[in-house]
């Protein structure tokens, strides 16, 4: 059984992030419910839930002063010392550290100190890995992570230290826990390493790479924004494109897109999404021949969505067209 846990670093700038380590450290404390924010938080909550027995789960429906967990960590001012006072009242903490306040404050304190984002390393996290598989399979490994990270090339950009600091985290969970790790991006990791630190040896392990042709982007566009899930709603889109007029377009070259498809299309005719790609990739080119695809599918993605959101289509009558007009809207 695999714990899914999803990362995007799209939208990061990575000049201004913690360490990747981190980063996969609060998503997987996102994923298995933990706050996040301010960062000692997650460390005192995993620990807290790791080390003592029910006090986390009886701590987020405890109340205090008529208050709960939930509205000092919405307020945040007043969180710390309502922990130094709540936690005490708890019959969980009986017995522990955690049973008087300054017990609170030093375990708050210990989990600053452990959870430095900028001192976080590779081993830091492999060590909470190891703790989160435990806890998942209450000793017996019966459920794995699988952590997914979207867009690592365009999050290391050019950077060589970022890039180092992914692979050696990469090789970590590899020598430690092992867990299930997929990366999507859009260029190839040896590619990426090559222009960055060197060209990996034959047997790398960046080499373990699915190409997604730039055809396919087409389809996985259809698919998140156009397609149509309601059967009703499709065989009324399906009679609508069988009454219009003929739609083929006569070109030198085949401009078809992948897997066409008129219904799951519309409101682009079949062959729209292939053209917005070809002349996306003309422009950032400007025609110059070259070996990388550079309009993948969140490039088409944004585009389309721009359709909805930005050019008033999601409220557009039934049986409208995209036209060259707005194709050209959309480009500029």
């Amino acid at each position: 059984r695999l714990k899914p846990v999803f990362l995007n670093l799209l939208d990061r700038d990575a000049s201004k992030e913690p360490p990747l380590p981190f980063l996969i450290f609060e998503a997987i404390g996102r994923e298995l419910g933990y706050p996040t924010d301010p960062n000692w938080l997650l460390e005192w909550a995993w620990t807290l839930d790791m080390e003592y027995d029910d006090v986390w789960e009886s701590l987020q429906n405890f109340e205090h002063d008529g208050k709960t967990f939930e509205d000092v960590l919405s307020e945040r001012a007043s969180l710390r010392s309502w922990l130094y006072d709540a936690l005490p009242a708890m019959p969980e903490t009986s017995g522990t550290e955690l049973n008087t306040p300054s017990g609170v404050k030093s375990s708050i304190e210990t989990a600053e100190e452990d959870v430095e984002p900028e001192a976080f390393d590779p081993e830091d996290l492999v060590a909470r890995v190891e703790t989160a598989i435990d806890a998942l399979n209450g000793g017996r490994k019966q459920t794995e992570l699988l952590l997914g990270l979207d867009e690592v090339a365009l999050f290391v950009g050019d950077s060589r230290h970022r890039y180092r600091e992914f692979e050696e985290t990469m090789e970590a969970l590899q020598r430690g826990p092992n867990p299930v790790v997929v990366t999507t991006g859009q260029y190839s990791l040896p590619d990426t390493r090559e222009s960055l630190i060197g060209e990996p040896p034959e047997d790398h392990w960046t080499h373990q790479q699915v190409p997604l042709e730039g055809a396919d982007t087409e389809i996985i566009v259809r698919k998140r924004w156009l397609q149509k899930s309601d059967p009703e709603g499709r065989e009324r889109v399906e009679s609508m494109v069988a009454s219009m007029p003929d739609l083929s377009l006569h070109s030198y070259s085949s401009v078809t897109s992948a897997d066409p498809d008129p219904i799951e299309s519309y409101p682009f005719r079949e062959y729209d999404l292939s053209l917005l790609r070809t002349v996306m990739q003309e422009l950032i080119t400007q025609g110059r021949s070259t070996d990388r695809d550079y309009i993948q599918g969140r490039a088409l993605l944004v585009l389309v969505r721009s359709l909805f959101t930005k050019f008033g289509w999601a409220s557009k009558e039934a049986g409208s067209l995209v036209t060259w007009d707005v194709l050209f809207d959309l480009l500029v």
